[in-house]
């Protein structure tokens, strides 16, 4: 059963009323937020769209707050279970964090179009929301309209599904983390067309994007070889890896290894963590031990990003991770 918050019961024409006065929408820079943006755009084409990965930010009540927070009084769509949701005004709220946003702003317009069904299912499976997903989600509706999606892909994906969908996703979650303004006028260009499979989506792109995701693709076959360090934290293990040394495709990789392995991971980012797990007593520790040097953090289900005060390398943060500010 999907549960969600709203700060008011709002009809559909008080919706409708709300998305009219939006002149600013601010998103998240994954494909969740982009693609939540890119449905936006399409339906209220005068707003202007700003992409960031700023986790809180200000805005008025023109503004619309897209899988991410703001401390100002715009309207927010969002599904992180670390934000306070319950003092802001919130149109729509996944209250167990396991709805995207994306999906979130499919139900809101209340659309039926191919296009929205086809973003709104991508996002559910770039933000790893796949299995709700299946069960009553987007890419439920997408299985019995559009069948096609779930034929067996030529391309391999981080997500280690067979099906076409999962293959389009990851390109577009690779796309949108290094070219977040490309993402989205990739997702505006859906309205147009939309691919059948992953190599239409992949003669869509331009040619050096397409040599991008050629790279991305060859990177990805030998992900098995990159080792993550195991460290110990509360007695459980931990496994932790500096994402400098291995380029700009690090999301992906860790994403692939703890599929397969399961476990805790920490991926140390210079000035940032991706953390794993859904331990929450480790997840309390790992807080505990870098409050002195994070600046916040935010997350949802088992995902979990803390953001560092200021860029250390990867020694000192192993000493602020297993003894916190301890000397």
């Amino acid at each position: 059963m999907q549960k969600f918050y709203r700060t008011q019961q709002f009809t559909n024409g008080d919706v409708l009323k709300i998305l009219r006065s939006i002149k600013t929408v601010e998103a998240d820079n994954d494909w969740d937020g982009i693609s939540s943006a890119a449905q936006i755009k399409h339906y209220f084409p005068d707003v202007t769209v700003r992409i960031s990965g700023d986790k809180i930010v200000p805005s008025d009540q023109s503004t619309l707050v897209l899988d991410k927070w703001t401390n100002g009084e715009g309207w927010i769509v969002d599904h992180h279970t670390t934000s306070p949701y319950t003092t802001k005004n919130v149109l729509l709220f996944a209250e167990s964090g396991e709805i995207p946003t994306s999906r979130l702003v499919y139900l809101l317009l209340e659309k039926s179009s191919n296009q929205d069904l086809f973003i709104s299912s991508t996002a559910e499976i770039t933000d790893d929301l796949y299995r709700t997903g299946l069960e009553e989600g987007s890419l439920s509706e997408l299985k019995a309209r559009m069948p096609n999606y779930f034929e067996k892909s030529k391309l391999a994906n981080q997500f280690l599904k067979s099906e076409e969908i999962y293959t389009i996703a990851d390109m577009l979650a690779i796309i949108s983390q290094e070219l977040p303004d490309y993402a989205l006028r990739l997702g505006l260009s859906f309205y147009e067309r939309i691919p059948n499979n992953s190599e239409e989506l992949k003669e869509m792109l331009n040619p050096e994007n397409r040599k991008f995701i050629d790279n991305y693709e060859n990177f990805m076959a030998n992900v098995d070889s990159i080792k993550f360090e195991e460290l110990e934290l509360m007695g459980k293990r931990v496994n932790v890896l500096d994402r400098r040394e291995i380029g700009k495709f690090y999301l992906p990789v860790l994403e692939v290894v703890r599929r397969k392995r399961k476990g805790n991971y920490i991926l140390f980012r210079g000035n940032a963590v991706s953390v794993r797990t859904r331990d929450k007593q480790l997840l309390e520790a790992v807080l505990d031990n870098l409050k002195s040097v994070s600046s916040g953090y935010g997350g949802r289900a088992d995902a979990y990003g803390i953001k560092l005060k200021s860029p250390m390398n990867y020694e000192q943060f192993k000493h602020f991770l297993i003894h916190g500010a301890q000397q």
